[in-house]
């Protein structure tokens, strides 16, 4: 299911995505950042590395991603962020780019109700995708695949992962509106597409307590995304990073839903 969105995303680009796409032996299990802002953390703190780095504390953990999908509607001067070489760097950690494209264009909404920066930036629309070399002291070194999409998240879900039945296997929900594009409204409306889009493991730092009315902003823009919530009492928890090691505001949960293997 999620070869056809990948596909959809690609266009007819003939480089590096569309090589990567070739080079696939399966579906690839997709990892979905919304709100991910200039945020790497999940390339690193959901690697085999890390994996093995910090076991679970109970039950099997799903499989590693194979490909991050980052979406954010992207701060005005940000540009930078998509070009530079050098990703991300500090004394621990280099993240850097090896290769990377502009992959075709996605026009979505930017609901006033739902984005600050609703009339647009440099980056709104564009689609990119980055081979990032990671080079840890603590996990050694690595490639990760990465997509980023300017695109305000629940329009990103709504027109374009559910119609094209994109299947997301992580689900990472970090300082949502915090970022780049600053999101006006609240995450809970993603417990209600976990099921839909087929979530195995969700990290977060408190979508499972959000409280969120059925007449909030995000489903008066998109209906299509009233689904049944989630129940995050029937979650598994199976790691816990402390605040200090990611966003500095809330501990990191990494949550096993039912049934996921």
């Amino acid at each position: 299911m999620s070869l056809l969105f990948l596909e959809t995303l690609n266009g007819e680009n003939q480089g590096p995505f569309r090589r990567w796409l070739d080079s696939r032996s399966h579906t690839p299990r997709i990892a979905w950042y919304p709100s991910a802002g200039t945020d790497l953390r999940d390339i690193l703190y959901l690697s085999a590395a890390y994996a093995g780095h910090l076991p679970p504390l109970s039950a099997d953990e799903p499989s590693c991603p194979d490909l991050f999908l980052h979406t954010d509607m992207g701060a005005p001067g940000n540009v930078k962020f998509v070009t530079e070489l050098i990703a991300f760097e500090d004394p621990r950690t280099r993240i850097r780019v090896v290769e990377w494209e502009e992959l075709p264009r996605c026009e979505l909404p930017m609901r006033p109700e739902l984005v600050a920066f609703h009339e647009g930036t440099e980056l709104s629309h564009r689609v990119f995708f980055f081979q990032l070399a990671v080079e840890s002291r603590h996990l050694g070194e690595f490639t990760v695949p990465l997509l980023y999409v300017f695109a305000e998240n629940a329009a990103f879900c709504a027109l374009r992962l559910l119609p094209l039945q994109a299947r997301i296997t992580h689900l990472v929900q970090v300082r949502y509106g915090h970022s780049l594009g600053g999101a006006n409204d609240s995450p809970g409306w993603l417990l209600g597409q976990l099921e839909t889009l087929g979530v195995k493991l969700v990290v977060s730092d408190g979508c499972e307590r959000s409280d969120f009315r059925e007449d909030n902003a995000t489903y008066r823009c998109y209906p299509s995304l009233r689904h049944r919530r989630a129940d995050p009492t029937r979650w598994t928890c199976l790691r816990r990073l402390s605040r200090a090691s990611w966003d500095g505001y809330h501990d990191v949960k990494w949550w096993q839903l039912p049934n996921a293997n």
